[in-house]
This record gives C-alpha cells, structure tokens and sequence, in this order.
C-alpha cells in the first residue's frame, strides 16, 4: 500500500470524538443522578429492554418516578445514544417533543418513544436510554437536576461481527500481537483488535499463536466502533506489536512489523490471508 491506512487517522477519529461525553453521563451503566439538592429520576421500566436487533427500528414504553423540590417547574427529557456510545439523542414520545413539563412534586410518566434504532456499541460501551430533570428555561449551559439510565441488551441474533484471520506467519511473531486496518472500495474504514477503552485511549490487540491470528472486526465510527458483518473488497493491513496494548492514535509506537494487502474480501464480515500474500514491512 502506498500509505499507512487508516490506523493514524481512524484512531484518531474514533478517539477524539469518543471522548466526547454528554452532561449527563459518569461513566457507570445505572446511575440515579440525584443528589443533596433532592431531585431524583428513576426508570422503572423499558419494553423491550432485552433481544434488540441491531439497526432494526425499535419503539419503546419507558415509565420513570421523579422528585422535584428546588424548582416550581422542570421537565423530562428521555434520549438514546443512537449517534455514538457517548452521545445521547432526544427520541420522540408519541410523535412529538421528547420532553414533558412536571411540576414541583413527586410523580411518574410514561415515555412512548417511537423510530429508535438501536446500536450494539460492543465493545466500546452499551446501548442506553437516559432520562434527565432539567429546568424549564432554557441556559447557555444546560443544568441537569437529576438523571437515570439503564443498559439494554440486544439477542443472540443480533449483529455478532466477523474476524480477519491471518495465517502461516512466521515463528519469530508468535508471542506477538496483531491489530487490522482497513478501508472498503466505497470508503469504509475498518478496525481489528481484542477490545477498546475509550476513557484511557488504549486498544488491546489479538495474541498471534501457532503461526495464525484471528482478528474481530469493527466499522469505525466517530467517537465509537460497531461489530462489522458486511461484505466488502478493501485494503488492509495487519500491524504487528510486542506488546498487547496501544494507547493514544500513533500506532507506530511499539510497531515492530507491518503486512499490506492490496486487496481482500470480507464475506458477512470474515475474511482470511495467508501471511505470505501479503507485504512485509520491519521496523
């Protein structure tokens, strides 16, 4: 290949746009974000919250209990990070706003949201709904009173992701580990590694043994990564590492080899070379 694909630039798409958090997430996957001021949201209930589809259009019921005593007014807002693993967006409630007004007290609601497309972010994060007590007025810079969410899962049919397998590499890179780039004919970018951690930047690459490696493969996307099961002709490379993981967006660091291939299909998201088609690269 004529450049080091993607690797640089993906990783620092997926990265710096991963870090980017909305207000009302902490970081855990069941939070009431009450606190001294009294306000509170619980979710109850969301149906279905289990067996989604990936990408299949899903409508759902959530019922929340709510408190609130600092303010005559505020209102409910639910969301879903449908954008990005880290990035929530307002849903429609009975096909309109995806807010509702409460007043000062302790009650419930019943969100009907409708034309939510569910996103199986493994393994970067969980598909969430969030509902937040905000005030009523807007602000420059948003106050959130109160929040809950909750982790939905998705069924065994869902999108399970398929690996690049490399074979016949040479007895020198057993011991080592190996993470995939890739760039589809129609401008997809591809990843290949164990798993990811968004909050220290680090990649974990796949254990090379007995002269083969079996990579996942995920579609990366701004700020997150999705298990990858299409069918696509690309360009990729294998790079190859002493050590397991990779921190940060330079991937050249720790690299002690690079394999290129000019062209592989994937089928339903699995693909396979031999280390011998491929181009080598030492460093």
């Amino acid at each position: 290949m004529k450049r080091n694909i993607l690797w640089l630039g993906m990783l620092a798409m997926v990265l710096a746009f991963g870090m980017t958090v909305i207000g009302c997430d902490n970081g855990s996957t069941d939070d009431n974000g009450g606190g001294s001021t009294g306000d509170s949201v619980t979710i109850r209930t969301v149906t279905p919250n289990a067996n989604l589809t990936d990408g299949v259009e899903q409508n759902f019921t959530v019922t929340v209990d709510y408190r609130l005593s600092t303010l005559e007014q505020g209102k409910l807002s639910i969301a879903f990070n449908t954008v990005n693993v880290n990035q929530y967006q307002g849903a429609l409630s009975n096909g309109a706003s995806s807010t509702v007004t409460v007043n000062k007290g302790s009650g419930n609601h019943t969100f009907n949201v409708t034309n939510v497309v569910p996103k199986n972010w493994a393994p970067a994060g969980e598909f969430e709904v969030v509902v937040d007590l905000l005030p009523v007025i807007s602000q420059t810079v948003i106050t959130v009173l109160a929040f809950d969410r909750k982790a939905l899962s998705f069924g065994s049919d869902s999108n399970t992701g398929g690996t690049f397998t490399l074979t016949n590499i040479p007895a020198q890179y057993n011991g080592k580990y190996a993470a995939v780039g890739a760039v589809t004919t129609g401008g997809v970018n591809l990843l290949g590694f164990q798993s990811v951690n968004f909050s220290t930047q680090t990649f974990t690459s796949v254990l090379i043994s007995n002269g083969s490696v079996s990579v996942p493969m995920f579609t990366a996307l701004p700020g997150a990564v999705q298990k990858y099961s299409g069918n696509d002709t690309t360009q990729l490379e294998v790079n190859i590492y002493n050590n397991a993981t990779t921190t940060g967006a330079d991937t050249s660091v720790g690299r002690i080899a690079k394999v290129s291939f000019g062209s592989v299909t994937f089928s339903n998201g699995n693909a396979a070379k031999s280390f011998n088609d491929g181009t080598l690269q030492t460093y």
